[in-house]
């Protein structure tokens, strides 16, 4: 018989050629052959979870370390260096379908343990306890799905952020000169004055008076936010007198970010020759000490900064700029590479003669939600506001607009 070696090779291997195999079952061990199908059946019943998570049960590290704890109905995450080699890498997950991908950072992995805690996975940094990934009790398809809403509003979760602006003005005094004023703060909160649930349910926006500090603007430059002007009955109905008054907190109800306007007090360049202007770059931020990080905002969020006395647009209202935009907006999709943007914007402020009181606004809209349609709308109780309906007929079909405080719908 000659050597395997000097046989000729082919390139493609069909179902039923054959391979060569001894039959050790046989005390003679006679040489057989197996045809391909049979050995890619064989190799595929041996190639179980189970058996890659037994055998495979290491991840490249010097020294190598076990990866995984493989029991009944679950696999455990090692709670001990695993983490630290995630520094600078990302996962990839497959969509199914038709293979495409996504990467996935390891700040971005929280799995839930069976009694419903989070942990989540963070580079340079061991987990406090071992991750379990719970499996289904039934046979079927595990992988990652994406979530269409990503990490959206939720109500019962404490989201915030900080304004910060910074003096960029060529010359001033104060260049580079930066101020952390509102914390603006969406959580349900209690008042001693007011019960929450009530009010949230009956008036618009869902401010609690009783839990807001007010504080005047502060320092050379500064930005705070201010009372919606349509809950003046409401403030004077409850002895407050601060619906004029920048705040240094606010305390929304979680559904706000949905839609929302937050009018403005502003201070730029105070101590410079034109006091109430100069160029100032405003960014939101981690409420938390010491407030670089990015704000605690839904990934679906975006914020737009806008002058509203703006008319320089032909949409029939101010032009907003970006200062935030979670990274499942379309402006990080389109713009900023799928990203989280939070560089804020550098604005130049103009035609003022000192501070400023609901000129300026933020605009804040959850994607998601803002951006649902109803063929069909009942309102029982509260109260409907309008703010910034176009002062002229926009000459568009179905748009509403103010015609000096009569409602009027355009006709086209």
């Amino acid at each position: 018989m000659a050597r395997l070696i000097s046989y000729p090779t082919i390139s493609t291997v069909a179902s039923g050629d054959l391979f060569p195999v001894t039959d050790i079952s046989d005390v003679n061990k006679p040489l057989k052959n197996i045809t391909a199908v049979n050995l890619q059946t064989f190799v595929n019943d041996g190639a179980t979870l189970q058996r890659v998570v037994s055998t495979g049960n290491t991840y490249q590290a010097s020294p190598s370390d076990v990866l995984w704890t493989w029991g009944t109905g679950q696999i455990t995450a090692t709670s001990t260096s695993f983490t630290s080699l995630l520094s600078g890498k990302r996962f990839k997950t497959t969509f199914i379908d038709d293979g495409s991908y996504t990467d996935v950072l390891p700040s971005q992995l929280i799995f839930n343990n069976a009694s419903g805690n989070e942990t989540s996975i963070t580079p340079n940094t061991a987990v406090s306890s071992n991750i379990d990934l719970q499996w289904p009790s039934s046979s079927g398809i595990l992988a990652l799905e994406a979530d269409p809403r990503g990490t959206s509003i939720v109500s019962n979760k404490r989201q915030a952020y900080k304004i910060r602006v910074t003096n960029k003005t060529a010359g001033s005094p104060n260049f580079n000169s930066t101020r952390t004023g509102s914390t603006v703060v969406y959580n349900r909160q209690s008042s001693s004055t007011l019960n929450w649930s009530e009010y949230s349910k009956q008036w618009t926006p869902s401010l609690d008076p009783g839990y807001d500090s007010g504080i005047g603007l502060q320092n050379t430059d500064d930005m705070l936010v201010m009372f919606e002007e349509s809950v003046k009955d409401i403030m004077t109905r409850l002895g407050y007198s601060t619906l004029n008054t920048p705040m240094g907190v606010m305390s929304y109800d979680n559904w706000m970010l949905a839609s929302q306007q937050i009018d403005l007090a502003v201070r730029v360049n105070n101590a410079g020759a034109s006091p109430g202007n100069g160029t100032t770059l405003i960014q939101l931020v981690d409420e938390t000490s010491p407030s670089t990080g990015p704000p605690n905002l839904p990934s679906t969020v975006c914020v737009w900064f806008v002058d509203t006395t703006d008319t320089s647009s032909n949409m029939a209202g101010p032009t907003p700029k970006i200062v935030f935009a979670g990274k499942d907006t379309a402006y990080a999709k389109i713009v900023n590479g799928g990203n989280q943007y939070s560089d804020g914007v550098t604005y130049t402020f103009t035609g003022n003669t000192g501070d400023t009181f609901r000129k300026y606004a933020l605009l804040v809209e959850d994607e998601y939600y803002s951006n649902m349609r109803s063929t069909y709308l009942k309102v029982t109780g509260g109260r409907v506001v309008f703010q910034n309906l176009p002062t002229a007929d926009p000459v568009s079909k179905g748009v509403v607009w103010d015609d000096a405080g009569i409602l009027k719908i355009s006709q086209g």
